[in-house]
């Protein structure tokens, strides 16, 4: 059994491997950690995995940025480490904490104050999603620059392409994101795979589904506070909604698609439809 057999094994389960349709069917998606991830991420060309010490920068990088200012202060370095690791930032403006950027925005505390009021600490976006399995994926590659193949189209790529977000943005997300994302690798996986953002030419219909599959073929849907059989509602399942909602907002196209026509004919079907979509507008760009 190779090292890729090993890991793929280690990641999905035993049944994996065993079952008659071996890892040419569907995969399953568990949430098994693994260090064989780290293996095959050490065994990459020109990826250095750094040693777990909390720190970003090292003494040479620190260096070179030292040997540039005319001052050395510690937010402009703090500032520049943020920028330059996308952290905190959306868009390159700060989000979250308090981010000087000059002296004007510098007041003394009150006179004869005995403390001053904090605010919030900031938590990653990550930390902000019910949406189980969306949070999951988002924390591995968070945590490790990497998650299965399988989550990548299937969960997050999937709620990209059900929002209609900027096929060229995601890519770059998913570039910059993963340890793994090779010029080579993320446009045709990311782009014509997961977002159908090629015309069609390398897949015959959009990677998406709702809920239920998700439910299907991961274990992650039981304790998720949406449910992935119900399309409207506060605890709807955003994949559920979502893929209805794309599904309608793409009718005329995917009507003409013999893969999605089917589905298309569906939403004659759905009572709740108005209600989905109504929901689906409230919620706009707030996460899952």
């Amino acid at each position: 059994m190779t090292d890729t057999h090993r890991l793929f094994g280690d990641q999905l389960g035993p049944s994996f491997l065993a079952s008659s349709g071996g890892p040419a069917r569907d995969a399953p998606v568990v949430r098994i950690e693994s260090r064989a991830a780290l293996r095959l991420v050490r065994s990459l060309d020109n990826v250095t995995v750094p040693p777990p010490r909390g720190f970003l920068v090292g003494p040479e990088e620190f260096a070179v940025w030292a040997d540039g200012q005319r001052t050395l202060r510690t937010e402009g370095f703090y500032r520049q480490v943020r920028r330059a690791h996308d952290l905190l930032t959306e868009g390159g403006d700060p989000a979250g904490g308090t981010w000087n950027l000059d002296h004007e925005n510098r007041r003394p505390p009150p006179r004869g104050a005995r403390s001053l009021g904090a605010p919030a600490a900031y938590r990653p976006q990550e930390d902000a999603v019910p949406a189980r399995c969306v949070a999951t994926a988002l924390r591995q590659v968070r945590d490790t620059g990497w998650t299965h193949h399988i989550p990548r189209p299937m969960v997050l790529g999937s709620y990209a392409l059900q929002r209609g977000w900027d096929p060229a943005a995601v890519t770059d997300w998913f570039h910059r994101s993963f340890v793994d994302g090779y010029d080579r690798v993320m446009p045709p996986n990311v782009v014509g795979m997961s977002q159908y953002a090629d015309g069609g030419r390398m897949t015959t219909k959009p990677y998406t589904s709702g809920g239920a599959y998700i439910d299907r073929m991961s274990d992650l849907c039981g304790p998720c506070p949406y449910h992935p059989d119900r399309r409207a509602g506060e605890d709807a399942c955003p994949f559920t909604a979502g893929y209805w909602a794309s599904l309608h907002r793409h009718r005329e196209r995917l009507g003409r698609n013999a893969r999605t026509s089917r589905p298309v004919r569906g939403l004659e079907r759905l009572r709740d439809l108005p209600a989905l979509l109504e929901r689906k507008r409230a919620r706009g760009g707030a996460p899952p």
